[in-house]
């Protein structure tokens, strides 16, 4: 999706679906500023990617460092999937995917892919 996108079945927006407890969390940390999570001005969409960048390198993630170099994608791809339910683990599904309403909206292939 892009930056202005909003899932009409929860609370995500943006390219990188923040839903809005993420959000909060990332105001919290001082990691974004106060702005609203969507809009496709350039400073909305560094706002955005910044946040996305700040979920890599922590918490369920903390698979930044994996992903510069390129090491270790397998743990990458489950750290990712930790932190976007639209994401599939190195099993092919949704980690939230347990709960009925998540699954994996790309496929493995795609995201090895996109890592290689």
């Amino acid at each position: 999706g892009g930056y202005c996108e909003r899932n009409p079945h929860s609370s995500a927006t943006g390219a990188w679906q923040f839903i809005l407890p993420t959000w909060e969390e990332l105001l919290k940390k001082g990691w974004v500023s106060g702005a609203a999570p969507e809009g496709n001005t350039r400073a909305q969409r560094l706002i955005q990617d910044g946040g996305a960048i700040g979920l890599m390198g922590s918490g369920q993630a903390c698979v930044l460092q994996d992903l510069v170099d390129g090491t270790n994608p397998s743990r990458v791809v489950n750290g990712l999937a930790k932190v976007w339910a639209g994401l599939p683990t190195m099993g092919g599904a949704s980690h939230y995917g347990y709960d009925g309403l998540n699954k994996a909206n790309v496929s493995l292939g795609q995201i090895t892919r996109a890592l290689a």
